[in-house]
């Protein structure tokens, strides 16, 4: 009988960090969300990318696009109109 060995799932074992700046940095806050959920980093750049994919899909077909949640946060897509006051 064959024993199937099955490599260990390394998890991200960093913690939250608070912004440098005014905001978040990707890397920030790509540390963060794998140090809320178990995803390694590379599958946190994955479903960062998956998002970000998705969400410009989205803007370009409908002019909106929303992340359900406890806040709803809502992306809208505006057009400016040309004028001739801008140089």
């Amino acid at each position: 009988m064959k024993v199937l060995k099955v490599k260990a799932r390394k998890v991200f074992e960093g913690s939250a960090v608070q912004p440098k700046g005014a905001y978040l940095s990707k890397s920030e806050l790509l540390n963060n969300f794998c140090a809320a959920t178990t995803l390694t980093r590379s599958e946190g750049k994955a479903c960062f990318a998956a998002l970000t994919s998705i969400g410009q899909n989205e803007l370009q077909k409908r002019g909106k696009f929303v992340l359900p949640g406890n806040y709803d946060s809502k992306f809208k897509f505006y057009e400016k109109n040309e004028t001739s006051n801008f140089a």
